[in-house]
């Protein structure tokens, strides 16, 4: 069962790399290569066995490297040096692919090495294809507030847990599995808690639901005035709405770059002594901003800060408009005095 349509087949810069399907005189069937977690091996074997009937040459990871062998801390020098082999020789099978697959289980699972083989794919162009082995999910038309890697998304497809009692899990807009699904938060709000919602899950729902301009007002200014982000986002979603352009309004190219633009929008930030709550300023009234920084492109303290965590480190605070930011505005031809 397909749980995500395939990306677009528009053709977007792969950096030299080319995939079996763009390779000069490869006339052979589509490569397809597997990735997923090895714990769903099993369910890989399946899926390579259909897609081998349907045609299709299958690549897939064939050794496995226990958990306590990969640690870089505890774990055996021979096992971590096998795993890193191993992962550069998965990457070379998805350069040479026509398209990826990613296999998971109904609960939607995937962890941090099939997230960045998913990201090495899409920089290369390469169409990636998520497919579910188990129960059908149900399809939400209001997608639901879920949480996976520390941010908020909205899962539109979920899955029964396997434990009666358990969140239900699902698979976000954006593309992000294994999401646990928050049900006491109901329908999914991108103003919940800003700093940590999921960019792309934020401008997709936008998108589907017409609110395109709630969403980059959100990127002006305490007082409404207009910033450089708001209007980069506005021109992206200008340039993208025309007749003609490069990709549709809803591709993963417009998301990624609307995201970014998110991403680097400038942050306020104030006083050491207003964070603590040690200024004079009326609780009433905020606190005053001291500068505007990205976020993305600063260095953000651990979870060895406590109360702190997440707070720019002062000794690489990146000013705002970054050059991320500049740089597209730049593309847009924005100009003037817009922070």
């Amino acid at each position: 069962m397909d749980i995500r349509p395939e990306n677009s087949d528009d053709e977007i810069d792969d950096d030299g790399q080319d995939s079996a399907a763009d390779r000069p005189g490869w006339v052979g069937p589509p490569v397809v290569t597997l990735c997923g977690s090895i714990r769903f091996w099993p369910l890989m074997v399946q899926v390579a066995a259909a897609e081998t009937a349907a045609g299709a040459i299958v690549l897939a990871p064939f050794v496995i490297v226990p958990p306590d062998e990969q640690n870089t801390e505890c774990g055996d020098a021979a096992g971590r040096a096998l795993k890193v082999r191993l992962d550069a020789l998965h990457r070379a099978k998805i350069a040479m692919s026509s398209s990826v697959l990613v296999v998971t289980d109904d609960s939607g699972y995937w962890g941090e090495s099939t997230s960045a083989e998913i990201a090495y794919a899409q920089s290369l162009g390469i169409p990636v294809g998520y497919r579910a082995v188990g129960g059908d999910p149900r399809v939400v038309e209001t997608p639901l507030t879920g949480i996976a890697a520390g941010a908020w998304h909205a899962a539109e497809q979920v899955h029964p847990p396997r434990v009666p009692g358990d969140p239900e899990q699902g698979l976000a807009v954006c593309g992000q599995g294994g999401v646990t699904v928050a049900a006491k938060f109901g329908a999914f709000d991108p103003d919940r808690d800003r700093d940590h919602t999921c960019h792309e899950c934020a401008w997709t729902v936008a998108i589907r639901t017409g609110t395109l301009d709630a969403e980059v007002d959100r990127l002006s200014g305490a007082d409404g005035a207009p910033t450089m982000a708001a209007q980069v986002a506005r021109a992206i979603v200008t340039a993208q709405s025309e007749t003609g352009a490069g990709h549709e309004l809803d591709h993963p190219y417009t998301v990624q770059l609307l995201a970014a633009v998110s991403a680097h929008a400038p942050t306020p930030l104030i006083s050491p002594e207003c964070g603590e709550g040690a200024c004079e300023h009326p609780r009433e009234q905020s606190c005053p901003t001291v500068a505007l920084a990205c976020l993305a492109c600063s260095q953000l303290s651990g979870g060895w800060a406590g109360e702190w965590e997440g707070t720019c480190m002062p000794e690489c605070t990146v000013p705002a408009p970054c050059e991320v930011l500049r740089t597209l505005a730049t593309h847009y031809r924005i100009t003037g005095g817009a922070r």
